[in-house]
């Protein structure tokens, strides 16, 4: 019995020195350039893609007026919501977001639709408003301003997105 313990290890040991052994003379063979690895384009097999974490955290309009016009502070002039025919109807917004690793990324654009339900102005995606901000604060208060022409007279519905990628 004694025997059989005592070729056992003895095989295991002399198998882990023999691949220690061939791992140390390929690691030599390409060291020197005799043997070459090729180096291909393969997808990593630990794709992080696949892990979800992601940007999370709030974003909300906390504040809306229609006005006549919106100064270089962006303060309301002449809110309202009553407008007269080829009039410019200005528009401005306050947005609440939280920041993610010290920045805020907004998307906005707007669609403008008519009494009907037509829509008029679309939101294309080559309209989209970048904002990249940088923040040491957990939550931040953006101000956004823009504007639109009135058409015919009627009652127009503004859709405002504001998205956060």
């Amino acid at each position: 019995m004694l025997n059989k313990n005592g070729t056992l290890a003895i095989q295991l040991l002399t198998f882990l020195v023999v691949a220690v052994l061939s791992s140390a003379l390929m690691l030599i063979l390409i060291q020197t350039g005799t043997l070459s690895v090729r180096a291909g384009n393969q997808p990593s097999l630990l794709d992080t893609e696949f892990i979800p974490v992601g940007r999370q955290g709030t974003i909300a309009v906390t504040r809306f007026d229609f006005c006549r016009s919106v100064d270089e502070k962006l303060n309301c002039v002449g809110k309202t919501d009553k407008f007269n025919v080829n009039q410019e109807i200005h528009f401005r917004f306050v947005v609440e977001s939280t920041t993610s690793y010290g920045q805020i990324q907004i998307v906005e654009n707007y669609r403008v639709k008519d009494a009907n339900g037509n829509i008029i102005l679309n939101a294309d995606t080559n309209d989209d408003f970048y904002f990249d901000i940088e923040s040491d604060q957990t939550k931040e208060l953006i101000t956004i301003n823009d504007y639109f022409v009135m058409g015919e007279p009627g009652k127009y519905t503004l859709e405002l997105i504001v998205k956060n990628p």
